[in-house]
C-alpha cells in the first residue's frame, strides 16, 4: 500500500540538488506526484508531494532529512476539500503602494478563494516611480462569479488593472 506525504526543502542552490532528493525517492521505490520549485537571490525552495510503499515511508523521510546543505520537512497529507472550486488565472498590474498585496489577499479571503500561486514583482517605471505586477492562480468557489471579483480587486487602488490569462 501507498502512502502520500509534502515535502518541504530549502537551502542555498547548488548544482545537483534537485537530483539529489529525486534519487534519494527513487531508491526507496518513491515518486514525485506534484512539484513545485523556485530559485530566488541564489536561495532554493520547492514543495514536494510524494508517493512511496508505506514499508519504506520512514526510511525514505529519515534519508531525505540528512540531505546536506538543506533543511528538509516532512509534512503530513490531508484529503482535499470536497468543496467544489473552479481554477482561475489572474493578472494585476498596478502602481505600486504598501499594503497591495495585503489588500489582495484580504480580498480573496472574503470570498474564500483559495490562492494556489501568487508571483509578483514590483520594477521601476519611467517617471520614477514603482510598479507591482503579479500572477495568481486561484482556486474561487463554484457559485462566485469572477468578474466581481475582478471589480472588487480594480477597486482597490486608483491605476490597477486586473484581466483574466
Amino acid at each position: 500500500m501507498n502512502a502520500h506525504f509534502l515535502m518541504t526543502v530549502v537551502g542555498p542552490d547548488r548544482p545537483g540538488m534537485l537530483n539529489q532528493l529525486a534519487s534519494t525517492t527513487h531508491h526507496h521505490q518513491g515518486k514525485w506526484l506534484n512539484t513545485r520549485t523556485i530559485n530566488l537571490e541564489g536561495q532554493f525552495a520547492a514543495i514536494i508531494k510524494v508517493e512511496a510503499p508505506q514499508s519504506e515511508m520512514q526510511q525514505l523521510q529519515e534519508a531525505l532529512c540528512e540531505a546536506p546543505r538543506m533543511l528538509v520537512q516532512i509534512h503530513e497529507c490531508h484529503p482535499e476539500q470536497a468543496v467544489p472550486a473552479k481554477p482561475f488565472h489572474l493578472q494585476i498590474d498596478a502602481a505600486d503602494r504598501p499594503g497591495l498585496v495585503n489588500d489582495i489577499t484580504a480580498a480573496l479571503d472574503g470570498h474564500g478563494i483559495a490562492v494556489e500561486k501568487l508571483e509578483c514583482h514590483r520594477v521601476g517605471s519611467a517617471d520614477g516611480g514603482t510598479l507591482f505586477t503579479a500572477e495568481l492562480a486561484v482556486h474561487m468557489p463554484a457559485e462566485l462569479d469572477p468578474d466581481i471579483v475582478m471589480m472588487e480587486l480594480e477597486g482597490l487602488s486608483d491605476r490597477m488593472i486586473v484581466q483574466r490569462i
